[in-house]
């Protein structure tokens, strides 16, 4: 059970989260600083890719791989290489799009809080409209990305708590999702970015809902799959978080879930050139100096193809 005091920090806040992930390394700026440097060094070997990130983003990925260099290379490489990887996912994801703004409109990802025992609270609300249409699986993973992306810019990407409502999935929407996409997805996320999980809230679940949790808890490794809890009632959320990390729609003390979504939402225009310039990065495989090993790149390409013929 997640332990914290009666107040929890609501305020995202760039240096405030870097100083809470060093204290957990037991690291300090200076440390990490020099990570970032190394990092950039190495980034301007790297012919192939399209851009050396931001110190920011730098720093992201350091402190969630926790000071691991070479994963943090291998995680930062398949940032900008999963595109041509999985281009379900990639193409035409940018939230200006009609339809993205449609899959925005339906689900949301966006922080809560950090709590006072440093861990970063972020909530996936499926909000879906009967009166509009169906969305697309790859296009709700577009989105994920898509708010990960933002989160990485605002803040960083702390071990993290989850909660997950589905009150108003859809069920056509549930049954478009298979497998075959639910795996690719997951493999997505894994790939691109190191998200600790310390706990996963599963609430307002329906029945025909459970399946997905089924696949999910058949996915993912055993020490994941025991930190996923499935409430009955909202109030069980209360008995790991407190009141003042939750929004009213759960009996906390923040605004609703529509007004906390609707404020993030405003992120993707705030980083608009950044969604655009993403639009035009590509690998140039051919400026590549060192073939990525098989079970890196080729090893997932070859999982995803076993993936669709199975």
């Amino acid at each position: 059970m997640t332990q914290f005091t009666k107040m929890a920090c609501t305020e995202l806040n760039k240096e405030k989260a870097i100083q809470i992930a060093l204290n957990e390394l037991g690291r300090s700026e200076k440390d990490l600083q020099a990570e970032v440097d190394a990092l950039k060094e190495w980034l301007g070997t790297q012919k192939h890719l399209p851009e050396i990130p931001d110190d920011h983003m730098l720093k992201n990925y350091i402190l969630s791989n926790k000071f691991h260099m070479e994963k943090t290379k291998k995680k930062i490489e398949m940032y900008y290489v999963m595109k041509s990887i999985l281009p379900e996912a990639f193409k035409n994801r940018n939230p200006k799009l009609p339809h993205m703004k449609a899959v925005a409109r339906q689900v949301a990802l966006f922080p809560l809080g950090i709590t006072e025992a440093g861990y970063g609270v972020t909530v996936i609300w499926m909000n879906m409209n009967k009166n509009e249409q169906t969305l697309n699986p790859y296009d709700v993973l577009s989105h994920v990305i898509n708010s990960i992306e933002v989160l990485i810019q605002e803040s960083v990407l702390l071990p993290g708590i989850i909660i997950h409502d589905y009150e108003n999935i859809k069920l056509d929407y549930v049954t478009k999702i298979t497998p075959v996409n639910f795996r690719k997805s997951m493999i997505c996320i894994g790939k691109m970015y190191n998200i600790r999980f310390k706990e996963i809230h599963l609430v307002n679940v329906p029945g025909y809902a459970e399946v997905l949790i089924n696949m999910y808890k058949q996915l993912v490794k055993p020490k994941i799959r025991e930190r996923v809890m499935m409430h009955s009632t909202v109030e069980g959320l209360q008995k790991y978080l407190p009141k003042s990390i939750l929004p009213k729609d759960y009996g906390g003390d923040l605004p609703s879930l529509r007004t906390l979504a609707d404020e993030w939402n405003k992120n993707f225009e705030k980083y608009a050139d950044r969604f655009d310039k993403l639009d035009e990065m590509e690998v140039d495989e051919t400026l590549r100096s060192t073939p990525l090993q098989d079970d890196e790149l080729l090893g997932i390409y070859g999982h995803f193809r076993k993936l669709d013929i199975d």
